[in-house]
């Protein structure tokens, strides 16, 4: 009886624990700066944020419209990159 207690006592806690952390993951996401350089493309740690520019840079403009609301990224802060991007990269 003591021990079912404590799971249901310990069980929504451990929840909220898991919620809050991948709250402050997100959160933290969302605060990196937007690399402004290949080379600070290629030095990002978390892949699946390189995962999600690359997928920014290759999608056609109503897909990055999309993405800029999603994540809240502002023209200005993936302006270098697509610049770069576009310039380097020749349509196929």
């Amino acid at each position: 009886m003591v021990r079912l207690a404590h799971v249901d006592t310990a069980a929504p806690l451990r929840y909220k624990l898991v919620v809050k952390q991948r709250e402050e993951q997100s959160r933290k996401r969302r605060e990196e700066p937007f690399p402004q350089t290949p080379a600070e493309f290629n030095a990002i740690q978390d892949k699946e944020l390189q995962q999600r520019i690359a997928r920014f840079l290759t999608s056609d403009d109503s897909v990055q419209d999309k993405m800029y609301n999603e994540y809240r990224w502002g023209w200005r802060q993936v302006r270098a990159i697509r610049e770069t991007y576009m310039k380097d990269v020749s349509p196929i």
